[in-house]
Parts: structure tokens; sequence; C-alpha cells
């Protein structure tokens, strides 16, 4: 068994992270000038997302509803499955064949 010790076990000290956030709030650095203003642009760009996707899927499955298939179910879950196809092959980073 190996006996190093840590060099990174200061990292989540209640100082460390104080300081952290004080240095958010002040902007004081440089690469920090617009940090609020870009992490509340994210925040509407991804809420955004979120709705139009919700509505948009909503709207498809309505209307794949409203028709009359035989194999209605089929489809929806093909479409499904689909999604989580490549969700899961994002999540893992690579292409699922």
């Amino acid at each position: 068994m190996l006996n190093a010790t840590l060099p990174l076990r200061r990292i989540g000290q209640p100082e460390d992270v104080a300081g952290a956030i004080l240095l958010l709030a002040t902007q004081e650095a440089r690469y920090l000038e617009n940090f609020w203003q870009q992490f509340g642009n994210s925040v509407f760009i991804g809420l955004l997302t979120m709705v139009l996707t919700v509505l948009i899927a909503s709207l498809a499955s309505f209307a794949v509803s409203r028709m009359r298939l035989s194999k209605g179910s089929l489809l929806t879950n093909a479409a499904l499955l689909l999604v989580w196809r490549l969700a899961a092959s994002r999540l893992l980073g690579r292409r699922i064949e």
C-alpha cells in the first residue's frame, strides 16, 4: 500500500470557500467583471430552452394522440426510445451502435 500524502487536503476548507464567494461577489478579478451578467444570461437561455422543449413535446404528443392510428402508441414509444438512446450516448460520451 502506498503511504503518500494528498496535496489536495485543503480543498473545501471554510476559509477557501468564503474567499471564493467573496471574490465572486466583489468581481475584483478581470475575468469576473461580467460574471453575474453571464450567469444570468445562461440561466435565462437554459430556462427558455426548457420551456420551448416542453411546449414542442406537448404539442407533438397532442397531435399524435389525436391521430386515428392503429399503432399510435408504437409511434410515441419509438420516439421516446430514440430520445433515450441519444441522451444515453451523450451521457456516456460515445456513440451507441
